[in-house]
């Protein structure tokens, strides 16, 4: 196995980790209006970079 590609694995599998650890203790993003409130939790957007990170390092990482 080269090194590249290990390294590609484990940037992943870190930035999954720290989704994880920002759905475990993170916080609302909360929106207050005049008579309701919206309430989204800051890891459906920690996620969602996360899925683009993913797709763009795995390309750079996992090509030849």
């Amino acid at each position: 196995m080269e090194p590249k590609y290990l390294w590609t694995g484990i940037s992943i599998v870190f930035m999954w980790v720290a989704v994880g650890v920002v759905g475990a203790f993170g916080g609302n993003l909360v929106q207050e209006g005049l008579h309701d409130s919206t309430r989204i939790p800051v890891v459906v957007i920690v996620a969602a970079l996360a899925v683009v990170a993913t797709v763009f390092v795995a390309r750079w990482g996992f090509r030849e």
